[in-house]
């Protein structure tokens, strides 16, 4: 039993790994696909080889294999067979070796033929593989650009008209601005390709590549507008045009320029860039070159006529733009042939045209008199500022000699401060030397009781003591003399006082004239301040009568310009005359009735004339009424600067006063310093003899004391 368990079981392990050898030889020989391409990123339009490998497990390749390949963009085309085949999706078979090729190209509407794909190879292969940007190929753009412009170059030229019909939808009618050269844009192919038993829906074996087209044409595009744009003859010949065709042949000149030039342009990218140059010239001559075209008749025909010339290109193409020229030749040609029918009417109409241009001389006479009074008026008006204009320097100027009168008072103001500041100062001395003499007269006043105590005591020791006369003789000459020498300096003192009195006296009666003075000289401030609002009121009553003057040259103002706009609205009615006169000539039917219209504008030119005229009378007497306010303005003024000249003179006056007081002032304060340096002096010597009295009444008290000590003494000796 055991034995034939171990048999069941080793047949089913080796049933199991016949299993796997099988799957595993299954997987060796599924077959596997790679796909590469001839470029990695092409430009549109380049041709591409598309090359797959199909080997098995062991890389083994697998040859006579069957290989389904299919494309999301684009079209594959076999390389295999005599008759190629193209399609989206294509069956082919390895070789020997296991490969297969084929061809990726542009799902275009058409094939290119040889010749076209010939030319078109070379140019893209200059393009550079490794830009990142288009900007970084741009030369070679440009060339691309310039080589579509040759003639000879049909088959190069189709072959971009073809992209582009097919691959450009957007480019061509873009609305918003878009700088391709900045990015690549790509069109991306994702191709596969398969391995598929026969009778199966599984597949064996996959292989996938995706590959970029850059697309081009954006950068070529916008490259080739700057190109063309910068080799563009219209604004040259728009210039041309304006300054030498006549008035009649300036539309038909415009739309022949355009026309020749749209359509000299080859291809359908070459008449796309054609009308937006077209179109970007009209807008610049539109919005700078019209500004330099002098004749108005001539830019009010340019500009409809640039635009409808553009308008025509964007909507009918150079086909639409010719046959507007071809039908204005024909109009024209009928209106001709007209005119040369109608030669009497002509004629006629010729000498009625010249009668209105000897009107119209005769209006521009009438106008140049006009104009010449309006000059006239005008340079009137200019005097009048002017002396207005001098009218208002003077009042600056009178306005600026017040701030100098007040500034002055200012000043005297501050210097009065000053002298009342130095008048209290020396009150405050004043004070202080009554009080230091009041304290001196004290002291000399003790002095004196104390010198009444001293010649008691020595009468009664005279009389008490007679046999002491000889020392006290010798005692009252030394004690006299030095009295008198006391009395005779008590004396200087009182002298020196009495003078510092009539010092301070004469300094208060002058404090007191120069009081005087300061009134007086407020008053004549106050006078000024009455004569200054007297002047100011005067100003502004020039300033009302300025005021006035003013109103009444801006109603000037506003006259002359209601003038000068009748005379530009007659203008224009004269160029309306000249156009209807052109008009006429084309017409002549509604001859008859331009030419009533034009005598009644006529008429009603002249009635305004002669209403100017009247008017012009009234602003000659406005402008002589106004010239005699302004001459007795300019009196008035004269008198006024005379006044001012008066009341500036009469403040140099007072300046000169002021500094003349100014200068007593000075003194005043030298002498001042001098007496405080007097003052200070006697103080010191108050001092020092107050000290020299204290030392000698102490000495005499002293000698005084020693002789009663020796009278005691005598009086002792006696009456032992």
């Amino acid at each position: 039993m055991p034995a034939t368990l171990d048999m069941v079981q080793l047949q089913a392990e080796l049933q199991a790994l016949r299993e796997q050898v099988v799957l595993l030889q299954q997987q060796v020989r599924r077959p596997q696909v790679a796909l590469e391409s001839s470029r990695p990123a092409p430009f549109l339009g380049q041709s591409l080889v598309l090359t797959g490998t199909v080997t098995d497990g062991t890389g083994q390749p697998q040859g006579g294999t069957a290989v389904v390949v299919a494309t999301t963009w684009g079209r594959l085309r076999s390389r295999d067979r005599l008759v190629a085949q193209q399609g989206s999706s294509l069956a082919v078979t390895t070789d020997a070796e296991g490969r297969f090729s084929l061809d990726l190209l542009p799902p275009t509407s058409e094939d290119l033929l040889a010749a076209q794909q010939g030319a078109l190879e070379p140019l893209l292969a200059r393009l550079d593989a490794t830009a990142t940007t288009p900007h970084q190929t741009a030369a070679d753009l440009r060339e691309m650009a310039q080589l579509y412009q040759w003639d000879v170059n049909h088959a190069y030229r189709q072959a971009l008209d073809i992209y582009f019909r097919d691959f450009g939808e957007g480019l061509l009618e873009s609305v918003n601005r878009h700088d391709y050269l900045q990015a690549w844009d790509y069109l991306e192919a994702t191709v596969t390709a398969y391995v598929q038993p026969p009778g199966s829906t599984t597949v064996a074996g996959l292989g996938t590549l995706m590959v970029p087209f850059r697309n081009w044409l954006g950068p070529w595009l916008e490259v080739f507008l700057s190109l063309s744009q910068t080799q563009n003859p219209l604004p040259a010949v728009l210039d041309a045009l304006q300054k030498t065709s006549p008035l009649g042949n300036l539309q038909e000149g415009v739309y022949r320029r355009v026309s020749d030039y749209v359509g000299s342009q080859s291809g359908i990218v070459g008449a796309y860039i054609g009308r937006k140059v077209v179109e970007k010239t009209v807008q610049s001559f539109l919005l700078e070159g019209l500004d330099s075209v002098e004749d108005a008749g001539i830019k009010a025909d340019l500009a409809p006529t640039l635009n409808m010339a553009s308008g025509l290109l964007a909507v009918g193409g150079v086909s639409g733009l010719q046959s507007v020229v071809q039908t204005r030749r024909d109009l024209k040609q009928e209106v001709g042939s007209q005119v040369e029918a109608s030669g009497i009417a002509v004629g006629a109409l010729s000498d009625r045209v010249a009668s209105m241009a000897t009107q119209v001389t005769g209006l521009q006479t009438a106008f140049g008199t006009v104009d010449s009074r309006v000059g006239t008026l005008t340079t009137q008006l200019t005097g009048l500022q002017t002396s207005l204009g001098s009218v208002d320097s003077r009042v600056g100027t009178l306005t600026t000699q017040l701030g100098d009168v007040q500034s002055s008072l200012g000043t005297v103001s501050g210097r009065v401060t000053t002298l009342q500041t130095r008048f209290n100062q020396f009150d405050s001395r004043v004070g202080s030397l009554v009080t230091d003499l009041g304290t001196v007269q004290e002291q000399v006043a003790g002095f004196q009781g104390r010198f009444a105590q001293v010649d008691d005591q020595v009468g009664r020791l005279s009389t008490q003591f007679g046999g002491l006369q000889r020392s006290v003789e010798q005692l009252d000459a030394s004690t006299t003399t030095r009295f008198t020498q006391i009395g005779g300096r008590i004396g200087t003192l009182e002298g020196r006082l009495t003078l510092v009195d009539n010092r301070f006296g004469t300094v208060v009666g002058r404090v007191d004239t120069l009081q005087t003075t300061v009134i007086d000289f407020d008053r004549t401030v106050a006078n000024v301040r009455d004569s200054v609002g007297q002047v100011s009121d005067r100003i502004d009553t020039q300033a009302a009568t300025i005021a006035t003057l003013q109103a009444q040259d801006r109603e000037f103002d506003g006259q002359i310009t209601t003038l000068q706009t009748r005379s530009q609205a007659t203008d224009g009615r004269v160029t309306a005359l000249g156009q209807e006169v052109v008009g006429l000539r084309q017409d002549t039917v509604s001859l008859n009735n331009s030419l009533a219209l034009t005598n009644n504008s006529l008429d009603g030119l002249q009635r305004n004339v002669s209403t100017l005229n009247t008017q012009v009378g009234r602003l000659d007497t406005r402008v002589t009424t106004v010239s005699g306010q302004v001459g007795r303005l300019s009196t008035s003024v004269t008198s006024l600067d005379t006044q001012f000249g008066d009341l500036n003179s009469q403040v140099v006056n007072l300046d000169g006063r002021f500094s003349n007081l100014n200068g007593r002032m000075v003194n005043l304060d030298g002498r001042f310093n001098t007496l405080d340096g007097q003052v200070g002096g006697l103080q010191r010597n108050l001092v020092t003899l107050n000290r020299a009295a204290s030392s000698r009444i102490v000495g005499l008290e002293d000698s005084i004391s020693r002789v009663g000590n020796n009278v005691l003494s005598l009086r002792t000796d006696l009456n032992q």
